[in-house]
């Protein structure tokens, strides 16, 4: 029987807790590793699901609108309340489409928008004076932790493309005139009032009546965004009743077309008044259908 001696004893014991030592600190290493690892987790799916998912763009629309017929066509404006869910969004369009109840479509975008920035108060007057920004309509940022309430102006896509090459004859037949009258002291009422009994003028008025497409029954909403990458629009559809009154009323605004021109070309003009410019418009009630 061999007996380990002393020394040999306590080298073995020291091997082995030499061994236990190392093991635990091999231990504590690796558990900081991981609690290392691990406090980068949180950052990067972060990042994935910034890199993956879809912003969802929700739009509430205020309960009245203002419907219109000017130069600028057929007008579609109203109050939007807009948001973004899961993450923020960048949008570069907003349009709207109209459906008849007989079936006729018409399509909307977004040219130009308002925002009331402050309010100040008169301390005397008691009068309140709102500060507003007016923007055009080029892209809009929202966030997920922010409501953006915008007043939105839409107009017609079918105007913005037939009115433009009426206008352009009609701009070019102007010019005409006044070269081939000359510039002559009084000929400014001639040529203006030549230029209302043209060809070119009367097929300006016919665009526009052409153009006008309001008519009376229940019009279907649908709204739309456009946006650089991709996002989803939370659904949701409305629609609104047109009755003839409201129809006869804006169609009115024809006049008023008519006196517009005629106050452009005779701007300036001696012994000219401008004709009253005053608009028809009509506030009306949306629903929410879904």
């Amino acid at each position: 029987m061999v007996f380990a001696r002393p020394n040999d004893f306590h080298d073995v014991v020291k091997l082995s807790r030499g061994q236990i030592e190392g093991g635990i600190m091999a231990t504590v290493s690796e558990i900081a590793a991981y609690v290392g690892a691990a406090a980068w987790l949180p950052p990067i799916l972060f990042l994935l699901y910034h890199m993956f998912v879809k912003p969802t763009v929700v739009i509430v629309p205020e309960r009245q609108f203002e419907l219109g017929y000017t130069t600028y066509g057929p007008i579609f404006n109203l109050n939007l309340a807009l948001t973004a869910k899961r993450k923020d969004a960048v949008i570069e369009r907003i349009s709207v489409t109209l459906t008849h109840e007989d079936g006729e479509v018409h399509n909307f975008h977004w040219v130009g928008m308002t925002e009331n920035i402050s309010q100040i108060r008169d301390p005397v007057t008691f009068h309140t004076q709102t500060i507003e920004k007016v923007q055009p309509a080029i892209a809009l940022k929202l966030s997920t932790t922010s409501l953006s309430e915008k007043f939105i102006r839409f107009q017609e896509e079918k105007f913005l493309s037939s009115f433009p090459p009426a206008l352009n004859r009609l701009t070019e037949h102007h010019t005409y005139v006044k070269e081939k009258k000359g510039d002559v002291a009084g000929m400014d009422i001639i040529v203006a009032d030549e230029v209302l009994e043209s060809k070119e003028f009367h097929e300006g008025m016919k665009v526009f009546k052409e153009c006008f497409r309001w008519k009376a029954g229940k019009y279907a909403v649908e709204f739309a965004v456009r946006a650089p990458s991709k996002v989803t629009l939370q659904k949701a559809s409305f629609h609104f009743n047109l009755s003839q009154a409201d129809v006869d009323a804006v169609r009115r605004n024809m006049d008023v077309i008519k006196a517009t021109i005629e106050n452009i070309l005779k701007a300036g003009i001696e012994g000219f008044s401008p004709r009253p410019e005053n608009w028809t418009w009509r506030s009306i009630e949306l629903f929410r259908s879904t």
